[in-house]
């Protein structure tokens, strides 16, 4: 039996001397019970059942902590989990505890990732009408933190081992359609990179193919520093240094944005030159430097071909910027020696990477 509701609880809050209460998002679902599980108490049960209840806002709290075990009643265990695991478990004497070394209370664990993995593909994957936005927040049920108790931590690790296997992350497609993959085939960008993303968006820049240069791209609404940890546990990594290069190259992030953006480019490509860019194909696009040719047209040539073309440069920059104009003007009068050209007036203060 699966079961997905919604629930609200209340409790009285004592500090305020009003009703204070939290919605939960509330998974029931049924195991057969194993044969090497059964206990006397339970011999007769062939099928156990376990709710998971996902807090949707701040959880209620018992003094200054958060029960994460309920056998029925709320036990005095504090899991770490962002989420309340409820079964029938076996207590210690104090009721305070479950019995973490009965073979019962054991069956009842092994069961919880496979419960809290359909509990979160369902949450997650039956929003079709949600907004991805919307869905980047059911992520921070993952259990993240370790747990005190050890017979915990042994579940966490499976939930992140089923995890990494389900198509749970959502990648940026700039389409209505929702698209899911595993973690490890999904890549973060820089932030600096997705605000030029937005803007030649906006500049209706196609962008559907972001995500055919090797890796699915995280969706925008997730690549945020807020869930640096979740992304973190999934073993979601950045893409790597090349990828920027094949995406400026093959979209139309050259000749199809503004001069402003265009200069913005500039400064995030001169930004991570050294410490990102300096080995990839990165020198060899045609988007860096913007010069006057001979005939009196604007170009755009790579840093290899401004830096060196036979042992010579094929395009200067003037220091003295307020005689770039006439220097560009004389170029095309007189021709220059080698035919080296100077960069284009609305360059005359761009980000230029040194050459």
């Amino acid at each position: 039996m699966l079961s997905l509701t919604h629930s609200h609880l209340l409790a009285e809050e004592k500090a305020t001397g009003s009703e204070r209460g939290c919605s939960y998002y509330m998974w029931k679902q049924k195991f057969p019970v194993r044969q090497e599980n059964k206990v006397e108490r339970r011999m007769d049960v062939e099928q156990l059942v376990i709710t998971l209840a996902f807090p949707i806002e701040e959880r209620l709290n018992r003094g200054m902590s958060s029960p994460g075990v309920y056998a029925f009643l709320p036990t005095e265990m504090v899991t770490n989990f962002p989420f309340i695991i409820q079964a029938d478990f076996l207590l210690a004497a104090s009721r305070e505890t479950i019995l973490l070394d009965n073979k019962w209370n054991k069956g009842i664990l092994a069961c919880v990732p496979s419960a809290f993995i359909d509990a979160l593909v369902s949450l997650i994957k039956n929003s079709e009408n949600a907004p991805v936005s919307s869905l980047a927040p059911m992520f921070k049920f993952i259990p993240v933190n370790t747990s005190s108790y050890q017979e915990l931590n042994i579940v966490r690790e499976s939930i992140k081992a089923k995890l990494i296997e389900e198509n749970i992350v959502p990648s940026e497609s700039y389409t209505k359609q929702k698209f899911f993959h595993k973690p490890r085939e999904v890549g973060r960008l820089m932030p600096a990179f997705w605000s030029i993303l937005e803007k030649a968006w906006k500049q209706e820049v196609s962008l559907f193919n972001l995500s055919s240069h090797g890796k699915y791209i995280l969706s925008s609404s997730f690549d945020k520093e807020e869930y640096d940890h979740i992304l973190n546990f999934l073993g979601v990594e950045p893409v790597n240094n090349e990828w920027y290069a094949k995406c400026i190259q093959s979209s139309n992030l050259v000749a199809g944005v503004s001069e402003d953006l265009h200069l913005e480019i500039l400064l995030f490509v001169a930004d991570n030159w050294m410490s990102k860019f300096d080995c990839t194909n990165m020198k060899n696009i045609a988007l860096y430097i913007k010069y006057v040719g001979l005939d009196g047209d604007e170009s755009l040539c790579s840093i290899n071909e401004c830096t060196h073309r036979n042992r010579e440069r094929l395009v200067s920059l003037s220091r003295q910027y307020d005689q770039v104009s006439w220097l560009v003007d004389c170029s095309k009068e007189f021709r220059c020696v080698g035919n080296r050209f100077f960069s284009a007036k609305k360059h005359t203060r761009s980000y230029i990477l040194q050459l």
